[in-house]
Order: C-alpha cells, then sequence, then structure tokens
C-alpha cells in the first residue's frame, strides 16, 4: 500500500508541475503578447495617402475631415469637414518664395490618438516641417521644425521622421542622418535631435 500511495503522490506531483509548467508559459506569452500591442500602440505609422485631383486641388481623405492643397505651389492648407465641406481649419504659408509640398500622415493603431501631418514648406529645396494635430473636434498647429535632410536634394525631414506615444506627450525622434539646421546653418546627427508635443505644441528636448 505504501509503494502505491508513492506512485499515486508521484503522479499528483507530476501534474501539478505540467500545470504550473503550462501555466507559466501562458502568462509568459501573454505578458509578451501585451508588450508587443503596447509597443505597436505607441508607435505612430507612416500612412500614404493617395490624393484626389479636383480643379487643380489636391485633396486626401481622413475619414471624417479631408485635408485641401493646391497641386502646384500651394500656401494653403484647409482641414474640411467631409460630411458638409466645411472648413474647420485653415493655415497659410507667410514665408516668403516659399510653398507646401508633400505632406505626410502619421497614424497610431489608437484611435483615440491624433493624426499627425507634416507639410514640408519648400523652395528650391525644404525649409522645414509644419506640424498640425488632427482630432476628432479639433486641429492644433503644433509649430516648425526648422531642419532639412542633407541628403541628396535637402529633402523634407518627415521621410525620417519617427513618432512615439509616451506618457501624455508624442515624442519625434530622426533617423541617423546628416541634417541641416537652417537656423544655425550648420549640420548635425539626425539621431541627436528629439522634440516633443506637449500639450499640442511642439519643443525641442535637449539630449
Amino acid at each position: 500500500m505504501a509503494f502505491i500511495r508513492h506512485i499515486l503522490y508521484f503522479r499528483y506531483w507530476m501534474w501539478q508541475k505540467k500545470t504550473y509548467i503550462v501555466a507559466g508559459l501562458l502568462l509568459g506569452n501573454l505578458f509578451f503578447l501585451t508588450l508587443i500591442a503596447k509597443s505597436q500602440s505607441d508607435q505612430f505609422l507612416d500612412i500614404y495617402l493617395e490624393p484626389s485631383v479636383v480643379k487643380s486641388t489636391e485633396v486626401f481623405d481622413l475619414g471624417f475631415y479631408q485635408i485641401l492643397k493646391k497641386k502646384k505651389k500651394a500656401n494653403e492648407i484647409k482641414v474640411v469637414n467631409k460630411s458638409n465641406q466645411e472648413t474647420i481649419f485653415s493655415f497659410y504659408n507667410t514665408r516668403s518664395n516659399s510653398y507646401f509640398t508633400n505632406p505626410k500622415f502619421f497614424k497610431s493603431s489608437v484611435e483615440s490618438q491624433p493624426v499627425i501631418l507634416m507639410v514640408d514648406v519648400h523652395s528650391s529645396h525644404s525649409l522645414g516641417q509644419q506640424v498640425f494635430l488632427i482630432k476628432e473636434n479639433e486641429v492644433i498647429h503644433s509649430g516648425f521644425i526648422e531642419f532639412a535632410a542633407d541628403d541628396y536634394n535637402f529633402s523634407s525631414l518627415s521621410l525620417y521622421s519617427h513618432f512615439e506615444m509616451k506618457e501624455d506627450n508624442i515624442v519625434i525622434t530622426f533617423e541617423d542622418i546628416d541634417i541641416i539646421d537652417l537656423v544655425n546653418e550648420e549640420i548635425i546627427k539626425g539621431s541627436s535631435l528629439r522634440y516633443e508635443i506637449q500639450e499640442g505644441i511642439i519643443k525641442r528636448v535637449m539630449n
């Protein structure tokens, strides 16, 4: 009888051990998947929108909103309500001898997060980026990033930008390329440049 009890105890111990191992694996996988989901939700991904053209105006469809920009050398960006075509936000470029081009959109998988719009201010080369936040009920002009990529044609820095949500702020970082500080007329590394959008306003953060 003692021998049988030992066998039964051993089987019960093995069953418990397997249960703990399976439970541990399940919890580990759940934690790992949670980290992945959180990482994905924190990121703003570049979304490409193919504009339709209506009477020389490019129309970018964001669902509830539409972004309107003239096809060539536009100096104004408009955000309109798609259902009634009412203009809810308009921004005019006042920089001399320059115009808007190449709007880029960045969106999080979290619906409550705003869509980030970067619009290149251009002349013969990029003069910097106007940054806007498009939320459900408002559009915020966050500010201006006065840098350009030091590539073959001084192109828009939006091509090398990354956005991430950290706590209540949107953090903007850049790839490790040479970029031009258009204010101080010097070249710095993109990895040394960092901005945060705090309460809708863009601010440079020194590393």
